[in-house]
């Protein structure tokens, strides 16, 4: 995670810090708002911590975070490229289509001209 935590992603982690760390305050979470440094702060203060030791813990925990944040990537580009293995079929299916179509027209002009002289 970068020092500021993402809008969206903070709703989430704030629901397991609060499990995490229950001594923090819904005062402390206010103060906090995504930010990494307030975060690690209120961790020291709360704890007794130095300030190492509460941001190697604050830091271990956004990691689980970034996992998820991976993981949810991966999934979406493998759908992505599903997609794309999709609209590249119906594209070939769009051409071959249009080939027969072509074909079937050559076709109709190929037997009204043996209709003509025969």
């Amino acid at each position: 995670m970068s020092k500021n935590i993402a809008k969206g992603k903070w709703k989430q982690i704030k629901g397991e810090a609060k499990e995490k760390w229950g001594k923090l305050t819904k005062d402390d979470f206010k103060v906090i708002d995504g930010k990494f440094d307030k975060f690690v702060g209120a961790v020291q203060e709360r704890y007794g911590k130095t300030k190492k030791e509460a941001e190697k813990d604050v830091k271990e925990f956004l990691k689980k975070f970034d996992k998820e944040d991976k993981k949810d990537s991966k999934k979406k580009d493998a759908k992505g490229k599903d997609n794309k293995k999709k609209d590249t079929k119906a594209k070939d299916v769009k051409k071959d289509d249009k080939k027969k179509n072509a074909k079937a027209k050559e076709d109709k002009k190929g037997d009204k001209k043996k209709n003509k002289s025969a």
